[in-house]
């Protein structure tokens, strides 16, 4: 680029209006590549953040309709066996932890209401 604004100075045959002509079509054309350019460079950055914005969202729907179903369980065991059910089923989706927390609090659960009152 800096080489043809050299050139189109040091070109002798131009007169100096040819020479600013030359130079103004130079700088028109630069305003017209990042004219078009820019806006292009923003859809792209556009689509790709509401690409990731989406699979963020459907993770998180998914995750929290997994905890409706499980929650809606009429007794803590069904609640827990829905929840190994759902890690069985979406492996990669939930985490192995989902369904032995709800166990762990079942067995807590069941410890306390056997537990002779006072």
């Amino acid at each position: 680029m800096s080489s043809l604004l050299s050139n189109i100075k040091n070109a002798p045959d131009l007169t100096e209006y040819q020479r600013l002509q030359l130079r103004l079509e130079y700088f028109k054309t630069i305003g017209t590549v990042l004219a078009i350019a820019v806006p292009l460079i923003a859809l792209v950055v556009t689509v790709i953040v509401n690409i990731v914005l989406a699979q963020s969202r459907g993770r998180i729907d998914f995750e929290l309709k997994a905890a409706d179903i499980v929650m809606t369980a009429s007794s803590p065991a069904a609640a827990s066996n829905k929840a190994a059910v759902l890690v069985e089923l979406f492996p990669s989706r939930l985490p192995s932890s989902f369904s032995s927390t709800l166990t762990r609090l079942y067995d807590e659960s069941q410890l306390r209401e056997s537990a002779p009152k006072q």
